[in-house]
């Protein structure tokens, strides 16, 4: 359930697209990251994505699971690839703010990280992908 944006607007700058409320590992032996979110409906790109019908960049929610992925790891990552990228669902200013993000990590090698990516609110999915980093130095 989204909080009202009043109530949003003390837990936010405007500034930040996204803030992290819990983050769990769910099996420490098979790589799964679990964290949840929520969403800034004051955030600036809004205003970018459509006159009269704000929506979420699609580049804002590729740099926040990047970003979120370099927290978890603190390690500085760079996107080399990214495949199978399905957005399944539009997200509005202020219409859902809370969601799960869910990492399935594979380390191949020292500085490669291939990922299985999904985010959702409840039972449905907004995003699903595949994507690949490098850790840099």
């Amino acid at each position: 359930m989204s909080q009202p944006v009043n109530k949003m607007k003390n837990i936010f700058t405007e500034k930040k697209f996204y803030l992290v409320t819990k983050a769990s590992i769910l099996s420490p032996g098979k790589n799964q990251l679990s964290v949840n979110v929520s969403l800034n409906p004051l955030y600036e790109a809004y205003n970018g994505h459509f006159e009269g019908l704000p929506v979420a960049p699609a580049s804002c929610f590729m740099n926040m699971i990047q970003e979120i992925l370099e927290g978890q790891l603190r390690q500085h990552l760079f996107l080399s690839e990214a495949s199978d990228i399905n957005f399944n669902r539009l997200v509005f200013s202020g219409e859902q703010s809370n969601f799960e993000i869910n990492y399935a990590l594979k380390f191949t090698g020292d500085k490669l990280i291939e990922t299985n990516v999904t985010m959702k609110a409840g039972e449905e999915t907004f995003i699903k992908m595949r994507a690949s980093y490098m850790i840099q130095q």
